[in-house]
């Protein structure tokens, strides 16, 4: 009597894998297969991704402190006192005067 009640009520492993019930289940199961691909290849996309934005961060990141140097430096290139020095090896003095307008009358 107990084992009837134990095949009525129970779930076999046997009874999942007959062909009548993977044909008529086909559907679904392809449907499950097709999801867990995508699944798997979206995954694999945003880990590409997440990777590629961590590198064009670290990119951004080299960019900008090669931005604040090169700044740095062409602020001190550009002052008057530097301007100067580098212009005497040239023979170019600096004017005591203050530049005029030539006017044509």
């Amino acid at each position: 009597m107990r084992s009837k009640e134990k095949k009525a009520g129970g779930f076999r492993l046997k009874d999942l894998f007959q062909y009548e019930r993977i044909v008529r289940n086909i559907s679904m199961l392809l449907l499950l297969m097709f999801l867990a691909l995508l699944y798997i290849w979206n995954r694999n996309a945003a880990y590409r991704e997440m990777l590629e934005v961590e590198k064009t961060q670290k990119e951004l990141k080299e960019l900008n402190w090669q931005f604040i140097s090169l700044k740095k430096e062409l602020n001190n290139k550009s002052m008057q006192t530097h301007v100067a020095r580098s212009v005497e090896k040239l023979g170019i003095e600096n004017r005591a005067e203050p530049p005029y307008k030539i006017r044509k009358n």
